[in-house]
Protein backbone atom coordinates (compact mmCIF):
# COMPACT_ATOMS: atom_id res chain seq x y z
CA UNK A 1 0.00 0.00 0.00
CA UNK A 2 2.62 2.42 0.90
CA UNK A 3 4.46 1.51 -2.60
CA UNK A 4 1.01 2.30 -4.26
CA UNK A 5 0.65 5.58 -2.46
CA UNK A 6 3.96 6.72 -3.52
CA UNK A 7 3.50 5.46 -7.74
CA UNK A 8 -0.13 7.48 -7.16
CA UNK A 9 1.42 11.14 -5.48
CA UNK A 10 4.30 10.88 -7.94
CA UNK A 11 2.28 10.59 -11.12
CA UNK A 12 -0.73 12.79 -9.38
CA UNK A 13 -3.37 9.87 -9.75
CA UNK A 14 -6.12 9.31 -7.58
CA UNK A 15 -5.89 6.69 -4.51
CA UNK A 16 -8.65 4.88 -2.94
CA UNK A 17 -11.26 7.28 -4.62
CA UNK A 18 -8.88 10.47 -2.99
CA UNK A 19 -7.08 12.91 -5.42
CA UNK A 20 -3.50 13.53 -5.20
CA UNK A 21 -1.40 16.73 -5.63
CA UNK A 22 1.44 15.55 -7.96
CA UNK A 23 4.61 15.66 -5.92
CA UNK A 24 8.05 13.76 -5.55
CA UNK A 25 7.83 11.17 -2.91
CA UNK A 26 10.89 9.61 -0.33
CA UNK A 27 9.77 5.84 0.37
CA UNK A 28 12.31 4.32 3.27
CA UNK A 29 11.46 0.67 2.80
CA UNK A 30 13.52 0.15 6.00
CA UNK A 31 12.18 -3.92 6.30
CA UNK A 32 12.36 -4.80 2.56
CA UNK A 33 15.32 -5.45 0.43
CA UNK A 34 16.45 -3.91 -2.89
CA UNK A 35 15.29 -7.15 -4.55
CA UNK A 36 12.05 -7.64 -2.90
CA UNK A 37 11.08 -3.21 -3.58
CA UNK A 38 12.26 -4.40 -7.25
CA UNK A 39 9.83 -7.00 -7.16
CA UNK A 40 6.92 -5.03 -5.76
CA UNK A 41 7.58 -2.10 -8.45
CA UNK A 42 7.58 -4.54 -11.24
CA UNK A 43 4.09 -5.87 -10.29
CA UNK A 44 2.67 -2.89 -9.11
CA UNK A 45 3.68 -0.93 -12.02
CA UNK A 46 2.87 -4.04 -15.03
CA UNK A 47 6.43 -3.82 -16.29
CA UNK A 48 6.59 -0.09 -16.63
CA UNK A 49 9.17 1.79 -14.96
CA UNK A 50 8.66 3.86 -12.21
CA UNK A 51 8.40 7.72 -11.66
CA UNK A 52 11.95 9.39 -11.84
CA UNK A 53 10.77 11.71 -8.92
CA UNK A 54 10.10 8.63 -6.47
CA UNK A 55 13.06 8.08 -4.38
CA UNK A 56 13.53 5.13 -2.64
CA UNK A 57 16.26 3.59 0.14
CA UNK A 58 16.14 0.54 2.43
CA UNK A 59 18.53 2.29 5.07
CA UNK A 60 18.20 5.31 7.79
CA UNK A 61 19.59 5.90 10.44
CA UNK A 62 17.95 6.45 13.87
CA UNK A 63 16.00 9.59 15.23
CA UNK A 64 19.09 10.23 17.69
CA UNK A 65 21.71 9.63 15.43
CA UNK A 66 21.32 11.33 11.82
CA UNK A 67 17.84 10.69 10.38
CA UNK A 68 17.26 14.20 10.08
CA UNK A 69 20.50 15.07 8.52
CA UNK A 70 19.42 11.92 5.65
CA UNK A 71 16.17 13.81 5.09
CA UNK A 72 17.85 16.96 5.07
CA UNK A 73 20.31 16.40 2.42
CA UNK A 74 17.44 14.11 0.19
CA UNK A 75 15.48 17.02 0.42
CA UNK A 76 18.24 19.65 -0.53
CA UNK A 77 19.59 17.47 -3.83
CA UNK A 78 15.35 16.74 -4.28
CA UNK A 79 12.82 20.04 -3.19
CA UNK A 80 10.10 19.25 -4.50
CA UNK A 81 10.13 15.89 -1.87
CA UNK A 82 6.62 16.91 -0.24
CA UNK A 83 5.89 12.83 1.11
CA UNK A 84 8.21 11.01 3.40
CA UNK A 85 7.22 7.31 4.06
CA UNK A 86 9.14 5.59 7.03
CA UNK A 87 8.31 1.90 6.50
CA UNK A 88 8.37 1.13 9.94
CA UNK A 89 8.53 3.58 12.53
CA UNK A 90 10.36 1.01 15.30
CA UNK A 91 13.06 1.05 12.30
CA UNK A 92 14.45 4.83 13.18
CA UNK A 93 13.11 4.75 16.80
CA UNK A 94 16.29 6.33 19.32
CA UNK A 95 17.38 5.59 22.33
CA UNK A 96 15.40 4.87 25.76
CA UNK A 97 16.15 8.18 28.16
CA UNK A 98 16.59 6.86 31.36
CA UNK A 99 13.20 7.28 33.67
CA UNK A 100 11.25 8.35 30.52
CA UNK A 101 7.16 7.01 30.65
CA UNK A 102 6.48 5.23 27.02
CA UNK A 103 3.90 8.33 27.04
CA UNK A 104 7.08 10.90 26.98
CA UNK A 105 9.07 9.00 25.04
CA UNK A 106 6.59 8.41 22.54
CA UNK A 107 5.47 11.95 22.22
CA UNK A 108 8.90 13.27 22.59
CA UNK A 109 9.69 11.54 19.07
CA UNK A 110 6.59 11.80 17.22
CA UNK A 111 6.86 15.55 18.40
CA UNK A 112 10.46 15.64 16.68
CA UNK A 113 8.85 14.24 13.16
CA UNK A 114 6.00 16.24 13.25
CA UNK A 115 8.32 19.55 13.92
CA UNK A 116 10.52 18.57 10.91
CA UNK A 117 7.53 18.03 9.16
CA UNK A 118 6.16 21.26 9.80
CA UNK A 119 8.89 23.03 9.10
CA UNK A 120 9.70 21.75 5.69
CA UNK A 121 5.99 21.79 5.14
CA UNK A 122 5.96 18.29 4.08
CA UNK A 123 3.94 15.16 4.75
CA UNK A 124 5.58 11.99 6.80
CA UNK A 125 4.01 9.17 6.83
CA UNK A 126 4.88 6.05 9.09
CA UNK A 127 3.81 2.82 9.59
CA UNK A 128 3.44 0.70 12.79
CA UNK A 129 2.10 -1.92 13.96
CA UNK A 130 -1.16 -2.91 16.01
CA UNK A 131 -1.66 -4.71 18.73
CA UNK A 132 -2.70 -8.21 18.66
CA UNK A 133 -6.02 -7.41 20.81
CA UNK A 134 -9.62 -6.67 20.47
CA UNK A 135 -11.13 -3.55 21.48
CA UNK A 136 -14.45 -1.64 20.23
CA UNK A 137 -12.56 1.38 19.46
CA UNK A 138 -9.77 0.73 16.75
CA UNK A 139 -7.57 2.98 17.00
CA UNK A 140 -6.84 1.97 21.37
CA UNK A 141 -5.06 -0.69 18.94
CA UNK A 142 -2.44 1.08 18.10
CA UNK A 143 1.58 -0.46 19.20
CA UNK A 144 2.45 1.62 21.92
CA UNK A 145 1.03 4.36 24.31
CA UNK A 146 -1.26 7.11 23.51
CA UNK A 147 1.33 9.47 23.06
CA UNK A 148 1.45 8.37 19.76
CA UNK A 149 -1.51 9.09 18.62
CA UNK A 150 -1.86 12.31 20.81
CA UNK A 151 1.30 13.87 18.72
CA UNK A 152 -0.08 12.93 15.08
CA UNK A 153 -2.09 14.85 12.75
CA UNK A 154 -3.82 11.95 11.39
CA UNK A 155 -4.34 8.26 11.91
CA UNK A 156 -5.10 5.44 9.52
CA UNK A 157 -5.97 2.04 10.26
CA UNK A 158 -6.24 -1.01 8.59
CA UNK A 159 -8.30 -3.67 10.34
CA UNK A 160 -9.53 -7.50 9.55
CA UNK A 161 -11.70 -9.63 11.89
CA UNK A 162 -9.72 -12.68 10.52
CA UNK A 163 -6.46 -12.63 9.44
CA UNK A 164 -7.39 -14.60 6.19
CA UNK A 165 -10.41 -12.02 5.02
CA UNK A 166 -9.89 -10.89 1.42
CA UNK A 167 -11.63 -7.53 2.46
CA UNK A 168 -10.03 -4.95 5.34
CA UNK A 169 -11.29 -1.92 7.30
CA UNK A 170 -9.55 1.24 6.38
CA UNK A 171 -10.19 3.25 9.20
CA UNK A 172 -9.21 7.05 9.18
CA UNK A 173 -9.29 10.19 12.03
CA UNK A 174 -7.37 13.49 12.42
CA UNK A 175 -7.16 17.02 13.32
CA UNK A 176 -7.86 18.53 9.44
CA UNK A 177 -9.75 15.76 8.31
CA UNK A 178 -13.44 14.14 8.61
CA UNK A 179 -13.71 10.41 10.55
CA UNK A 180 -14.55 8.02 7.78
CA UNK A 181 -14.18 4.27 7.29
CA UNK A 182 -13.66 2.26 3.93
CA UNK A 183 -14.19 -0.97 2.74
CA UNK A 184 -11.12 -1.47 0.87
CA UNK A 185 -9.56 -4.91 -0.68
CA UNK A 186 -6.15 -6.34 -1.94
CA UNK A 187 -6.30 -6.50 -6.36
CA UNK A 188 -4.00 -9.90 -6.58
CA UNK A 189 -4.11 -9.38 -10.34
CA UNK A 190 -3.10 -5.35 -10.24
CA UNK A 191 -1.46 -5.99 -7.36
CA UNK A 192 -3.32 -2.84 -5.51
CA UNK A 193 -5.43 -1.66 -2.77
CA UNK A 194 -9.19 -1.08 -4.54
CA UNK A 195 -11.52 1.22 -2.70
CA UNK A 196 -14.91 -1.80 -2.46
CA UNK A 197 -17.41 0.91 -0.55
CA UNK A 198 -17.93 3.27 2.58
CA UNK A 199 -18.50 1.34 5.94
CA UNK A 200 -22.21 3.28 5.97
CA UNK A 201 -22.71 1.52 2.18
CA UNK A 202 -21.92 -2.11 3.53
CA UNK A 203 -23.74 -1.55 6.81
CA UNK A 204 -26.51 -0.22 4.78
CA UNK A 205 -26.20 -2.87 2.14
CA UNK A 206 -26.29 -5.78 5.00
CA UNK A 207 -29.50 -4.23 6.60
CA UNK A 208 -31.07 -4.37 3.31
CA UNK A 209 -30.47 -8.00 2.63
CA UNK A 210 -31.29 -8.64 6.12
CA UNK A 211 -34.50 -7.28 5.82
CA UNK A 212 -34.93 -8.66 2.17
CA UNK A 213 -34.77 -12.22 3.54
CA UNK A 214 -36.06 -11.92 6.97
CA UNK A 215 -39.30 -14.42 7.61
CA UNK A 216 -41.27 -11.92 9.55
CA UNK A 217 -41.27 -9.29 6.92
CA UNK A 218 -42.17 -11.80 3.87
CA UNK A 219 -45.05 -13.00 6.16
CA UNK A 220 -45.97 -9.56 6.21
CA UNK A 221 -45.57 -8.59 2.68
CA UNK A 222 -47.69 -11.86 1.92
CA UNK A 223 -50.16 -10.82 4.04
CA UNK A 224 -50.86 -7.88 2.15
CA UNK A 225 -51.12 -9.17 -1.13
CA UNK A 226 -54.57 -10.07 -0.86
CA UNK A 227 -56.18 -7.10 0.54
CA UNK A 228 -53.39 -4.84 1.01
CA UNK A 229 -53.86 -4.30 5.12
CA UNK A 230 -53.22 -6.51 7.48
CA UNK A 231 -54.19 -6.38 11.57
CA UNK A 232 -52.81 -8.27 14.47
CA UNK A 233 -50.85 -9.22 17.41
CA UNK A 234 -47.50 -10.53 17.06
CA UNK A 235 -48.04 -13.84 18.57
CA UNK A 236 -50.39 -14.08 15.70
CA UNK A 237 -48.15 -13.24 13.23
CA UNK A 238 -45.88 -16.24 14.85
CA UNK A 239 -48.62 -18.61 14.33
CA UNK A 240 -49.37 -17.62 11.07
CA UNK A 241 -45.75 -18.10 10.21
CA UNK A 242 -46.01 -21.83 11.52
CA UNK A 243 -49.41 -22.02 9.37
CA UNK A 244 -47.71 -21.20 5.96
CA UNK A 245 -44.18 -22.43 6.61
CA UNK A 246 -44.98 -25.55 9.32
CA UNK A 247 -41.37 -24.51 11.04
CA UNK A 248 -41.06 -23.06 14.36
CA UNK A 249 -40.88 -19.69 14.74
CA UNK A 250 -37.96 -18.71 17.24
CA UNK A 251 -38.69 -14.92 17.69
CA UNK A 252 -41.02 -13.87 20.78
CA UNK A 253 -43.73 -11.30 20.35
CA UNK A 254 -41.66 -8.59 21.77
CA UNK A 255 -38.71 -9.32 19.63
CA UNK A 256 -40.87 -9.28 16.81
CA UNK A 257 -42.40 -5.75 18.14
CA UNK A 258 -38.65 -4.42 18.38
CA UNK A 259 -37.88 -5.61 14.90
CA UNK A 260 -40.49 -4.09 12.87
CA UNK A 261 -39.59 -1.10 14.68
CA UNK A 262 -36.12 -1.31 13.74
CA UNK A 263 -37.00 -2.08 9.46
CA UNK A 264 -39.60 0.71 10.33
CA UNK A 265 -38.16 3.33 7.77
CA UNK A 266 -37.55 0.27 4.90
CA UNK A 267 -41.00 -1.15 5.19
CA UNK A 268 -42.12 2.66 4.68
CA UNK A 269 -39.46 3.13 1.31
CA UNK A 270 -41.64 -0.70 0.18
CA UNK A 271 -44.71 1.88 0.50
CA UNK A 272 -45.89 -0.29 3.58
CA UNK A 273 -47.04 1.91 6.68
CA UNK A 274 -46.91 0.50 10.33
CA UNK A 275 -48.92 1.80 12.78
CA UNK A 276 -49.98 0.38 16.57
CA UNK A 277 -53.23 0.45 18.60
CA UNK A 278 -53.64 -0.93 22.07
CA UNK A 279 -56.71 -2.85 22.67
CA UNK A 280 -57.08 -4.37 26.21
CA UNK A 281 -53.89 -5.08 27.15
CA UNK A 282 -52.51 -6.03 23.45
CA UNK A 283 -50.58 -4.37 21.05
CA UNK A 284 -52.36 -4.72 17.46
CA UNK A 285 -49.52 -3.94 14.41
CA UNK A 286 -51.42 -2.70 11.69
CA UNK A 287 -49.72 -2.45 8.07
CA UNK A 288 -50.93 -1.51 5.07
CA UNK A 289 -49.80 -0.36 1.72
CA UNK A 290 -49.98 3.52 0.56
Amino acid sequence: MMLQICLSVTSGNIFLGYDTVKNDCLYLALEDSKNRLQDRINKVMQGGKAPPNLYLSTKADSLDNGLFSQLEEEIKQHPNIKLIIIDTLQKIRGKTIKNETSYNSDYREMTLLKDFADKNKLCILLVHHLRKLTDDDVFNRISGSNGIMGACDTIFIISKDKRQDERALLSMTGRDINQNELIIAFNKETFKWEKVCSAKEQEFNLRQVEYETNPIILIIKSLLEDNGIWSGTSSELIDIYFQLTEKQCFESPTSIGMLISNYESLLINDGIEHSIKRKDSKRIHTFKYK
